[in-house]
């Protein structure tokens, strides 16, 4: 699992928008989302015969998905009426399809029933991160938007394609009361996956993509948000340990409880509220016995609010979870949940240390053949925060 990548891309959003926000005339916060219009798989079908008595045919069919939807948050960073910079986290599950049939029908196992038709579905969510410089024209009545710059993929996807992209778009922005609404057509260039650039893959990633998408945004100043952008922001460092399994008892071995450590990014609304995401590490454990790791990010998004009380400050929040996860072990951890949790901020000029406990519910996974079980849906984590900025 590519550990560094994912910090790294991580990183690299934050510092470009952190970065950008402080000459700002105004930054906004929203969503978008939308679809991918041509299939996620390049695929064609195969038949081959098997030197058995009597000879059999395989035939070899794979199906990709299509018009797969994509959606996450967005910032943009305003600079003056033409230009901004805007960050995207976009999250989407592609979906290939093998399915091999045999005449005559061969044994499922050695002794075991015939069968003729063998089916395997494979899914993996994914996180695209553009980064792209935006001009805006005059065209007639209308607005007109050109936008570009670098895609990065960290994480995700069967067929390993490449991690590092190009985009275009072309739309136009107009305003709906407080909203601004944003539609753009985009095009992006993968690089090759390392299997391709060695001679190929029977189910390559489809490297030139077109999507359809709608941002929805608001400015910060609307929400209620006081200080310069540059002030809003506050970036730290994230650890700590669950306080439960990752997995459940199975056959007499206990689950284990495990670390995780990453990243956090908040910036604040209003001197009460604001809104933070993490990206964390967590590896889980499959049992006492079994210690084999099934690695996972999560990804939090969360609202949070704070109440003065003395010189502390009591901190709530919730939200919606992303998980990731790779070198599975046959098991399928699900991939979205909530999170709900409580905390204390300890403050000193803009350092600040966040001692907090979250609880979070996973959705139920998804059946996987030989899996070592579920996952274990109802998990309590004890995490500490340590960054610096905001006030």
């Amino acid at each position: 699992m590519p550990t560094a990548s994912v910090a790294r891309a991580f990183a690299l959003s934050a510092c470009l928008v952190l970065g950008s926000a402080g000459a700002a005339q105004e930054l906004s916060l929203g969503v978008i989302g939308g679809l991918y219009l041509n299939d996620d798989f390049r695929s064609r079908p195969d038949q081959f015969f098997e030197s058995t008595e009597p000879l059999r045919s395989v035939s070899i069919s794979r199906e990709s998905s299509s018009f797969t939807p994509r959606i996450g948050p967005k910032v943009q960073v305003d600079f003056g009426q033409r230009w901004a910079l805007e960050a995207d986290v976009l999250f989407h599950r592609p979906v290939w399809t093998y399915t091999a049939r045999y005449d005559p029908p061969i044994e499922s196992r050695p002794g075991g029933p015939l069968v003729s038709e063998f089916v395997d579905r494979f899914d993996e969510l994914m996180i695209e991160i553009p980064i792209l410089a935006k001009r805006r024209f005059r065209l007639g009545g209308a607005n007109l938007i050109l936008e570009g710059g670098p895609a990065l993929l960290p994480f995700g996807g069967y067929d390993n394609p490449g991690k590092v992209g190009i985009v275009g778009g072309v739309g136009t922005v107009f305003g709906a009361g407080p909203l601004r609404l944003q539609p753009t057509v985009r095009y992006t260039r993968w690089s090759a996956s390392p299997e391709e650039a060695s001679g190929g893959s029977p189910y390559p990633f489809r490297r030139d993509r077109i999507s359809v998408l709608l941002g929805v945004d608001l400015p910060a100043a609307s929400l209620g948000a006081k200080e310069p952008p540059s002030e809003a922001f506050s970036v730290g460092f994230i650890g700590g340990t669950t306080l439960t399994a990752g997995f459940p008892e199975k056959n007499g071995f206990a689950g284990l409880t495990t670390r995780m450590a990453g990243v956090a990014v908040e910036y604040r609304v209003s001197p009460r509220w604001s809104v933070e995401a993490d990206a964390l590490y967590h590896p889980l454990i499959l049992s006492e016995r079994a210690r084999a790791t099934v690695l996972t990010w999560e990804t939090p998004v969360l609202a949070k609010r704070r109440f003065e009380l003395g010189p502390t400050r009591p901190i709530a929040f919730a939200g919606p979870t992303f998980r990731l996860s790779g070198n599975r072990n046959s098991s399928r951890p699900s991939t979205v949940g909530v999170v709900a949790g409580a905390g204390v901020e300890l403050r000193r000029g803009r350092f600040f240390v966040t001692p907090s406990l979250r609880y979070v519910r996973w959705a139920q996974d998804a059946p996987a053949d030989n899996a070592p079980g579920m996952t274990r849906r109802n998990q309590v984590q004890a995490l500490v925060t340590i960054g610096f900025g905001g006030r």
